[in-house]
């Protein structure tokens, strides 16, 4: 029996229930070879979490399931009675799948993803996917995780602030930014862990905000006050993403806040954001764990904490470039070897490494900087250099200039001894700066 799709039409298809009888028949039987196999030792609470990590639950379609009902009649009967392996409600399926699904779990937590993306090739047709929002809003309760894509609803974001109390998981996209005054609300309840809000802002005083793990905002035109960022962030001590895209905000700033410790912490992204609220970031964030960093343009002032913050992706990177462009680090970016990406929908760019353009410094400080956090780190990158003169030039004979460095920690100790003795003199310009070097 082959797995069947969304766009599939025959009945016995479209019924999770027909589909997974007939799944039966394909079950292989037991054998004593097979019944002796260590996994057969395991409780099952043991396996069903083992089985849970073959399939990521946001990303979830009934076919994944399936196939696991196929393995052995253990395998079956463990798949069918668990609620965690039929969590996830789409629009884009078919009534009876969500249905079915629901047949399935009886009382475990749900993930209901709602878009209203006419673009996409395999849209629902209008009537079927209101059926699945009533289906979805009769469990709202249940709702663990919320997907949504579309415009803004005011009945359905109200049936969610008096349903929505166990969720946790909140991903709101509007594909036309809101009117003033339309923003999410909840009613109190479990606190999120995850919060990607695009288009709409949200009330930024509710509780329910402590204990994040992952926020991304992005083109947002209400934000929180810097006093609300500041209560957010500490009261979440286990965030891991912070991702901020165009996000505009009172920026009053009380007169003194304290740091905010977030060991946790290996994304930051900031872009198009204040200078205020930039400045409050890069000052207030403490102990964190980052290996990812992009940020706007930073005064020289706030680049010793902007560094400290990128100290862990400059260290384990194996190619730094630095751009200059007379006057200013243009940009500094780092590029390390893969690593794990950042989850889907957690925020941040996803990658390892740093990218911060320093306004107003001196190439041989950034140098000295880059040199002392190799030093105390295992790789040996290769450094690149690049000097360029901006438009308006005095020396049109000087075109730029262009060092790479390798193997880099062979030369530290010289390259310290060289930029100690540059720092301790008048800076006399970049380009005798460069032929020095």
């Amino acid at each position: 029996m082959s797995a069947f799709t969304d766009s599939q039409t025959p009945s016995n298809h479209n019924s999770l229930r027909a589909t997974t009888v007939s799944v039966k028949d394909t079950i292989q039987p037991e054998n004593n070879e097979t019944c002796a196999a260590p996994i057969h030792v395991l409780p099952n609470e043991v396996l069903t979490a083992i089985l849970c990590m073959t399939f990521d639950a946001w990303d979830w379609r009934p076919e994944h399931s399936i196939t696991l009902t196929r393995v052995c009649k253990r395998w079956y009967l463990l798949v069918m009675a668990t609620s965690a392996f039929w969590s996830h409600i789409s629009s884009e399926r078919n009534p009876r799948i969500a249905q079915g699904t629901l047949e399935r779990n009886r009382g475990g937590p749900l993930i209901f993803n709602l878009s209203f993306d006419e673009s996409y090739y395999a849209h629902p047709r209008p009537t079927e996917r209101a059926e699945v929002l009533k289906i979805a809003l009769a469990q709202v309760h249940r709702w663990k995780t919320f997907f949504f894509l579309g415009g803004y609803r005011g009945s359905l974001f109200a049936d969610i602030r008096r349903g929505a109390s166990a969720l946790e998981e909140l991903f709101v996209e509007l594909t036309e930014p809101a009117d003033f005054g339309q923003v999410v609300r909840l009613s109190d309840g479990q606190s999120l862990r995850y919060l990607s809000l695009s288009g709409i802002g949200f009330d930024w005083s509710s509780r329910r905000l402590s204990g994040l793990w992952s926020l991304t905002l992005d083109a947002i035109e209400l934000g929180p006050s810097l006093a609300q960022f500041h209560s957010i962030l500490s009261s979440s001590p286990l965030l891991r993403v912070l991702h901020l895209k165009n996000v505009k905000l009172d920026d009053s700033l009380p007169l003194s806040m304290s740091s905010i410790p977030v060991p946790f912490l290996t994304d930051i992204y900031l872009r198009f954001v204040s200078d205020s609220l930039l400045s409050f970031l890069i000052s207030h964030i403490e102990r964190s764990a980052c290996t990812s960093i992009v940020t706007d343009e930073i005064s020289f002032l706030l680049y010793s904490r902007a560094f400290t913050l990128a100290s862990n992706a400059i260290r384990s990177a194996s190619y730094v470039e630095v751009r200059y462009n007379f006057g200013r680090l243009e940009t500094t970016r780092i590029e390390t070897r893969p690593g794990p990406m950042v989850r889907r929908f957690s925020g941040g760019t996803g990658y390892p490494g740093a990218s911060m353009p320093v306004n107003g410094a001196r190439l041989d400080e950034i140098l000295l900087n880059i040199v002392d956090a190799f030093t105390s780190g295992k790789v040996d990158p290769t450094l690149l250099v690049h000097v360029s003169p901006s438009v308006e030039h005095e020396d049109p004979t000087f075109l730029g200039a262009q060092v790479v460095l390798k193997p880099f920690r062979e030369l530290c100790v010289l390259l310290r001894a060289f930029l100690w003795g540059t720092l301790s003199r008048e800076w006399r310009g970049e380009k005798a700066f460069i032929y020095e070097l």
